[in-house]
């Protein structure tokens, strides 16, 4: 398995994302279940710019550092709101499918096959 400098940029880019909406939704009580939401679109361009083992993680990745920075009690991986709870609960599950149904190479191999002589 070869590690490549997009698969490194692609979980920073998830991480990254979810930390600086944890700085800056933490004291707004009513936008902090739009971070989630926000996150997810950090994941679906992960997952088509560096593929799937990238958005993976980097989903993984920011579902802990939203438990852990965001969500009451901070500094906790447990949520005490269960509206909140469930926020991360379909983040995390609508991150996964996202991952999965983006293409398996971050290059689509249809351009690879038409250009193979016939």
């Amino acid at each position: 398995m070869r590690f490549t400098f997009k698969f490194w940029m692609g979980i920073a880019l998830c991480a990254g994302t979810s930390v600086v909406l944890c700085v800056l939704l933490r004291d707004g009580e009513d936008f902090r279940l739009v971070a989630p939401a926000i996150s997810l679109l950090a994941v679906i361009l992960t997952s088509v710019w560096s593929g799937r083992r990238s958005a993976l993680i980097g989903s993984i990745m920011a579902t802990f550092t939203y438990e852990f920075l965001l969500f009451p009690p901070i500094g906790s991986l447990v949520i005490d709101d269960p509206t909140e709870r469930m926020m991360l609960i379909a983040f995390q599950c609508f991150a996964l499918l996202a991952a999965f149904l983006s293409p398996r190479n971050s290059r689509p191999r249809v351009m690879e096959k038409s250009r193979s002589p016939r």
